[in-house]
């Protein structure tokens, strides 16, 4: 192979001995303090006398973990080892393919890279590859940290003294572990991440302990690499302990919470002990006691700052339900929320004062100083809304995960959102009580599709004993979960709405809008749990058209809180407020509810693209009008259906902001955030903020959180953008941080522009060689960033998108780690030349296949399951819309005579009527009518193609629709497949 040829000559050239070494036997090396062990038990690494980890392993196993095709045990068995004084390469040809094993001992760390190639056709399962075993005595006490490449902390946790085996942490970049003694670090390299997973279990018998764990993206006749890095860190420089004292100069000597406190009241005094070493050096350490407090010296936090009387039960009346009182007196001090949720928001608020800024998870402001005065102080707040589902966030106020009922946290099926699987599961209740789920339209009860990929619940909503059982279902969640606050009650996702004639009579809209149904049943519900739990908040939504519009007959409950969604149906435009001309039926509808039910209002918002995740979406100044808007009408709740990729600090900054202070400057709010979080960057990465927003609203670009959202990113503006974020990039080149904030805006753009003008739709804006080189800075962008995927379900494969754009595919997973995104960064344009192609075809038998990724112009491929066997399509609709004819090149070796045909396998919409379709190859007509498929299910339909329709080259296949579509769901067709038959004669080759 030519990596192994190429290192031996490098080290002939450097006059490196190597020797060979059987593989069966021990190598060991040594450099400094380091010292390195392979064996049949993997890699041993020591660091003076301490055992840094006791071994290693990795297996690549078949499907369904029923076998192997590599393992470290064969491979070390049959391994030709070269060594040289400060390391080894090991390679073995096994019958799954070949395996080289590289470790490096240097005087600073312990380099190991482990390189695979699956031999050609082997059927791959999951992998495993544990690169360090650390034993557990070495990580007792210790605090585990999961590093992004900006270097930001984005875990953080305590090893636990009872193993729990299995993945302890997230994946990321850096692992490192902190103990009293030491820190250890394991970093990746060439973007495939690490994680910790516990195996300090008696099963793994001596090699106990805690793993470096990730997987293998191996391949068939590809070679990958998986780099690690294993090094002790220098202790840190002692840091003097300064001083923390009250504005009289009296010491702050404890941090104390009551007895048996709940979590929450401790996490807000361990917080302000935290940041107050942060600050000063000074560590104080949080004392649970029942004894006298309040004397000078102390902080008191939760309720026993109440049952002393520093805070009154009086005074944190007012702040229900999530406010708070800060006291800081010349001598003591108190922090007591209205609940505990509220004492966390409290000891954040007090650290602010303290000087200390919570920008982003790993951005923050921590000033430095020898004396720390805690400045006397009284704060009373609570925030604008009483429920703040966004990211969890409590240092910039956000409604934690702990405070919502969460089903899957007992064992069981549902959630906050869509409910019906806890509150009637299918599986316990179907077989006896068929009648308590939905009548569908095929005139049975709810029931399982073998061959559907999802399975929702829908409920027969009308039926006393579904909302009885709903009810009682509902009590054991709150029993369980006792300290949370609010708990969903809703109908099912998706359409299969119950069809039974008592449902029917209870609906706004027979069949069509059924709010009044649905309101009836969460009503009998909420009715149910009100009288044990009065404090409790029933969540249910106003969603899409079935029940967006406001109920006839009904109100909700007091304790029901209705959230409504602005989402496609009503409201189809999430870049701008609701008064635009997208977004009228929505408007319409909110307003009702708000009329109806003023006290009883929330809202489940969407201000990002689903489908692709990283087109820019414009939707920053359209959340904060909609935030001035639900703030004057009431709105007592915001749930963020996710948060946009571009700028997605910024947003959550500025709308957690907005939670809290009705009369936060936006504007400064942002000009604030920058400054920090892209340091030298910011004017540059604010212009280009300014001016894509801008042209959102001048030029009307209408972006959909449910579809693809092209349009910001225009040529111009792409052009612009990429020279700001040169400039950017070349202002903190030196600040790794802020170069990370800086680059994944820039991969949006990149995206885009890549996106939206390619070589395949033939809207290109610039030669194929700039294009070869935004291609390769989209590729080194994504390695650097980790973007594995860039959408939801099949849209979201990188892979697929490439040969999209322009007819280049990778083959190794995650795609940015293949070799060809290699040779493309170091040669874009002689290898975008060499591996695209130019058509995207297959030889069949008796003719063409033009594949699905061929076509341009339409929606898809995506997979399209409703009420029909799964396949990949694509489709188009009416000429009103954006995507109404498809086209596709395909080659032929010479022109077709009589008796070819066209055969398209398709499907006409599931709507009344028949879809018309012209159909031209090379600009002459080939059929224009009905499109002949049927509806809810795929059949093909051959075209007779006349001589000299289809010429020898390159040809073009359009299909386009005759008819406008009556609505966004309606007047589509949607092909499988596509094939031309040459009527018995052979394709010259």
């Amino acid at each position: 192979m030519k990596f192994f040829f190429a290192f031996w000559a490098v080290c002939l050239c450097l006059g490196i001995s190597a020797s060979a070494v059987k593989g069966a036997e021990p190598v060991e090396i040594k450099q400094g303090e380091y010292r390195a062990v392979v064996s049949e038990r993997g890699l041993a690494v020591y660091h003076g006398e301490t055992r840094l980890s006791l071994g290693s392993y990795f297996t690549i196993f078949t499907p369904e973990y029923k076998g192997s095709l590599l393992s470290y045990g064969a491979f070390w068995k049959s391994a030709k080892v070269r060594r040289w004084p400060s390391g080894i390469e090991a390679t073995a040809d096994l019958p799954g393919g070949r395996v080289r094993y590289r470790v490096d001992v240097q005087p600073d760390g312990v380099d190991v890279e482990l390189g695979v190639i699956l031999v050609a056709g082997a059927d791959r399962g999951p992998t495993e590859y544990a690169a360090f075993q650390i034993p557990p005595d070495l990580v007792a006490g210790g605090t585990v940290q999961i590093l992004n490449v900006a270097g930001a902390v984005v875990e953080k946790k305590a090893v636990p003294e009872t193993p729990k085996r299995g993945g302890m942490t997230r994946s990321g970049d850096v692992m490192r572990i902190h103990t009293a003694d030491r820190t250890l670090e394991v970093s990746a390299g060439n973007g495939m991440g690490v994680y910790v997973f516990d195996a300090r279990v008696e099963q793994y018998g001596a090699r106990r302990g805690l793993w470096v764990f990730s997987g293998i993206p191996a391949a068939p006749s590809y070679e990958v690499m998986v780099q690690r890095r294993l090094r002790v860190l220098p202790p840190p420089q002692p840091r003097p302990e300064g001083v923390a004292v009250f504005a009289d100069g009296s010491p702050v000597t404890r941090i104390l919470v009551r007895k048996d406190a709940p979590e929450r009241e401790r996490l807000a005094a361990s917080e302000l002990a935290s940041y107050i070493e942060k600050i000063c050096g000074r560590k104080l350490t949080v004392t649970e006691t029942d004894g006298p407090v309040g004397s000078a010296g102390d902080f008191v936090f939760g309720e026993l700052a109440v049952s002393t009387g520093l805070i009154s039960r009086k005074e944190l009346k007012p702040m229900d339900r999530d406010g708070y009182v800060v006291r800081v007196e010349r001598n003591r001090g108190a922090v007591c929320g209205w609940r505990d949720l509220g004492t966390v928001y409290g000891a954040y608020a007090l650290i602010r004062q303290l000087g200390v800024k919570f920008y982003a998870p790993g951005c923050e402001i921590v000033p430095q100083t020898e004396t720390l005065t805690m400045p006397a102080c009284e704060i009373r707040r609570k925030p604008l809304l009483e429920f703040r589902q966004m990211t969890q966030n409590l240092k910039l106020g956000h409604t934690p995960s702990s405070d919502q009922g969460n089903p899957r946290e007992i064992g069981e099926a549902g959630g906050l959102v869509h409910a019906a699987a806890y509150l009637v599961p299918f599986d316990m209740y179907h077989e006896e009580h068929p009648e308590y789920f939905a009548l569908q339209k095929d005139g049975k009860r709810l029931h399982r599709d073998p061959k559907a990929k999802r399975f929702d619940v829908h409920l027969c909503l009308s039926n006393p004993d579904v909302q009885r059982v709903s009810g009682e279902r509902l009590m054991i969640l709150m029993d369980k979960q006792p300290d949370r606050t609010f708990f969903g009650v809703s109908q099912g996702d998706g359409h299969a709405w119950c069809r039974c004639e008592a449902c029917l009579a209870l609906d706004t809209v027979p069949g069509k809008v059924m709010t009044d149904r649905l309101i009836t049943y969460v009503n009998a519900v909420a009715r149910y749990v009100v009288k044990k739990h009065p404090e409790k908040r029933i969540l249910t939504l106003a969603y899409t058209t079935a029940t967006s519009p406001p109920p006839i007959h009904v109100k909700p409950e007091p304790n029901v809180m209705v959230q409504f969604c602005p989402y496609p149906g009503r409201v189809f435009c999430q870049s701008h407020f609701f008064t635009c001309e997208k977004n009228t039926g929505g408007y319409e509808d909110i307003q009702g509810w708000i009329k109806l039910a003023p006290d009883n209002m929330y809202i489940f918002d969407y201000p990002r693209g689903y489908k692709i995740w990283y087109e820019p979406f414009g939707s920053f100044y359209a959340m904060k009008e909609k935030m001035e808007f639900y703030l004057d009408n009431g709105i007592r709740g915001m749930f963020y259906c996710g948060v946009p990729t571009n700028f997605k600090d910024l947003f959550i900054f500025v709308q957690s902001a907005m939670h809290w202070d009705r009369n936060a400057d936006v504007e400064a709010l942002i000009d604030e955030f920058m400054a920090v979080y892209y340091g030298k960057a910011a004017p540059f990465i604010r212009e280009y903020f300014d001016t894509m927003h801008r042209e959102v609203v001048e030029r009307q670009v209408h972006q959909m959180c449910e579809g693809r959202c092209p349009g910001i990113i225009t040529a111009e503006l792409a052009e612009k953008a990429f020279a700001l974020f040169a400039k950017a990039e070349e202002a903190v080149a030196k600040d790794r941080a802020a170069l990370h904030r800086v680059r994944a805006e820039k991969f949006c753009v990149v995206f885009a522009d890549l996106n939206e003008r390619n070589p395949v739709n033939g809207k290109l804006a610039v030669s194929e060689d700039e294009f070869a080189r935004r291609l390769a800075e989209f590729m080194t962008l994504g390695r650097i960033l980790r973007r594995s995927i860039i959408g939801r379900r099949d849209d979201g494969i990188v892979s697929d998108w490439l040969y999209r754009i322009c007819r280049i595919r990778t083959q190794v997973k995650p795609w940015f780690i293949d070799p060809l995104c290699r040779r493309m960064v170091k040669a874009p344009e002689k290898t975008f030349a060499r591996e695209r192609k130019l058509f995207c075809q297959k030889r069949i038998e008796g003719g063409l296949l033009i594949e699905l990724d061929a076509f341009t112009g339409c929606l898809g491929p995506s997979e399209y399951s409703h009420e029909c066997e799964t396949r990949r399509a694509v489709w188009i609709y009416g000429p009103n819309t954006k995507t109404p004819e498809m086209h596709a090149d395909f080659e032929l070796g010479k022109a077709l005579g009589t008796g070819a045909k066209l055969v398209l396998t398709g499907q006409d919409d599931d709507k009344p009527g028949v879809v018309g379709i012209e159909i031209s190859i090379n600009g002459k007509p080939v059929f224009s009518g009905p499109n002949g498929c049927r509806q809810n299910g795929w059949s093909s339909r051959e075209f007779a193609l006349d001589a000299g329709v289809c010429k020898a080259g390159k040809n073009t296949l359009r299909i386009r629709t005759l008819k406008p579509s009556a609505s966004r769901d309606a007047g589509w067709f949607m092909i499988s497949e596509c094939k031309i038959l040459f009527g018995g004669r052979r394709l010259k080759e």
